[in-house]
């Protein structure tokens, strides 16, 4: 299903890219993805896309984040809640009706490649 607005397409992609096992979580496996080249095929690829949250309580963090990216020639796109980013990338779990309950907040995470299945969600994103 295609999702009309940025928000939406961005939850699925990271929910299909954390279901691939193409999501890095937290400042560690964001630094070490930004920095690393994964094999497509025969070639060697950069990160597809890093995401930041802007209400990071952390300036030194964030500064880190945007200075490798801009070193790395990988995309950053900037989201306003990290608890959001964190159930997009999850860390919540669920009760029976679906909700989330339990989210852990995410400052950063990096979609490693892009998940194939939600093909029209990146494009929006992108």
């Amino acid at each position: 299903a295609e999702a009309n607005d940025l928000n939406t397409a961005l939850h699925k992609v990271l929910k299909a890219s954390y279901c691939n096992n193409n999501l890095a979580r937290g400042i560690n496996e964001s630094c070490r993805s930004i920095e690393e080249e994964f094999s497509a095929g025969d070639e060697k690829v950069k990160a597809a896309l890093c995401i930041l949250a802007d209400d990071c309580d952390n300036d030194g963090y964030k500064k880190l984040i945007v200075a490798l990216c801009k070193t790395e020639d990988v995309p950053l796109l900037h989201v306003d809640k990290k608890e959001n980013l964190g159930e997009w990338a999850g860390f919540a779990r669920y009760d029976e009706e679906d909700n989330a309950r339990k989210v852990r907040s995410c400052a950063s995470v990096v979609i490693t490649k892009w998940p194939e299945s939600e093909r029209p969600n990146v494009d929006i994103i992108l």
